[in-house]
């Protein structure tokens, strides 16, 4: 083989070699950018959260996007959910609202209540054999998201009805609650960590004339 064979031989194979070392690094670099670019997505998806609005239609959220006054409402609602499940059943849906009541409450501060509430009073058999039904009327909820954690005071009445008449009560508290991770039991992502019946006075109707 002549020398100028050998040459254009030997420029042809160091070509070959950049060609694939270029195509080498390129490869790794889009593979490198694709990692990083799928990381960033399911960050920004786990960051999402779904948020429950007063028509109960569900929508998605990123944590940017709560204002202070959006989480307030937030809170405010959660604690009105509290109320609307664990003091208002009757026998066919005692268990179902007040388990679904504490899933709304820190651990610890729910069995602690629902001990006092319902346990010691045996309310469970006495809704199911007397044929009783308790309703709840929440009056208004306040929120003080200034501190942490958030607290506030809510004002309800619970209106048991048996056939022997109503029986009316107040049931004002006031309450702490934070955070939590968001789930299909707690989809406004809060629990209350504090709570305490402040009036549980009889309320006394007025007679009609």
């Amino acid at each position: 083989m002549k020398l100028e064979g050998l040459q254009s031989y030997k420029k042809d194979s160091q070509s070959s070699r950049i060609i694939v070392l270029v195509c080498v690094i390129v490869c790794v670099g889009a593979s490198v950018f694709m990692y990083i670019d799928s990381r960033n997505f399911i960050a920004n998806q786990s960051a999402k959260k779904v948020v429950i609005d007063r028509q109960n239609h569900a929508w998605l959220a990123t944590e940017q996007d709560f204002t202070r006054e959006d989480r307030k409402i937030q809170y405010e609602e959660h604690v009105k959910d509290f109320y609307r499940l664990f003091f208002a059943f009757d026998g066919g849906t005692f268990d179902t609202n007040v388990n679904r009541g504490l899933n709304l409450m820190e651990g610890g501060l729910g069995k602690s209540i629902y001990i006092k509430e319902y346990v010691e009073k045996n309310i469970a058999r006495e809704v199911v054999e007397n044929n009783w039904q308790l309703r709840i009327e929440v009056v208004k909820v306040e929120c003080d998201i200034s501190v942490s954690p958030a607290q506030g005071v809510i004002y309800a009445r619970q209106t048991l009805v048996r056939p022997a008449g109503e029986v009316v009560r107040n049931m004002n508290a006031t309450f702490t609650i934070a955070d939590a991770k968001v789930s299909y039991d707690n989809p406004r992502g809060a629990l209350i960590t504090g709570f305490d019946i402040f009036d549980n006075s009889r309320v006394i109707k007025e007679q009609k004339r």
